[in-house]
């Protein structure tokens, strides 16, 4: 995690139950789904990319997130 969340006890604390909870299962109606859904459409909404594209982003930056340092 950034310097920022690692020197704040609370937000590492917070980020990780999240990071956990991403982890758990990537399908269709998962949490993680949930969340890259809504990524993708923040993306196509503030860009003109398509649907394909924003998923990938998405699930790009959540595999980022929730990759093991």
């Amino acid at each position: 995690m950034g310097e920022h969340v690692s020197s704040n006890p609370k937000l590492a604390q917070a980020v990780q139950v999240l990071r956990d909870e991403l982890k758990k299962d990537k399908s269709e109606g998962s949490y993680y789904y949930t969340w890259q859904s809504n990524i993708a459409v923040t993306i196509m909404k503030n860009s003109t990319v398509g649907h394909k594209k924003a998923n990938l982003i998405a699930r790009k930056f959540l595999d980022l997130l929730i990759r093991e340092e």
